[in-house]
């Protein structure tokens, strides 16, 4: 829908900019310097107003579609990946990454650390 309310924003400026002209115009008959410069200018900013809405749909097109094929690659290699492992492996695997999740980021939980200083302390003795 942005795309829809992008192309009627920019039409109705454009209306606006060449009206402006028409304007011009009337109010200056004999200026045909002036009206020179503001059709020139008119068309200048017509142009740059119809190629920013361009470029930004193409860009926002490439960015949704490169998103896609992302995320569908990703989906099919885990898929692939789950489908190889044996029931054991993925209960090993959901227990590691409950693991990692309920390590608040570090790459060791607190419990194994203590567990790792003990087991040194004792070695020690």
């Amino acid at each position: 829908m942005t795309r829809w309310n992008g192309f009627l924003v920019n039409l109705l400026a454009t209306i606006f900019i060449f009206l402006s002209v028409g304007l011009v115009e009337l109010l200056m008959p004999d200026g045909d310097l002036i009206l020179g410069i503001a059709l020139l200018a008119a068309i200048g900013t017509t142009v740059t107003i119809w190629m920013v809405w361009a470029l930004s749909h193409f860009d926002f097109q490439q960015e949704t579609s490169d998103k896609a094929k992302r995320a569908a690659g990703a989906d099919a290699r885990l898929s692939l990946l789950l489908e190889l492992l044996d029931e054991d492996e993925r209960q090993a695997l959901k227990r590691r990454l409950a693991e990692d999740l309920s390590t608040d980021g570090e790459m060791m939980s607190l419990a194994d650390l203590l567990k790792a200083q003990d087991s040194a302390q004792e070695r020690d003795r």
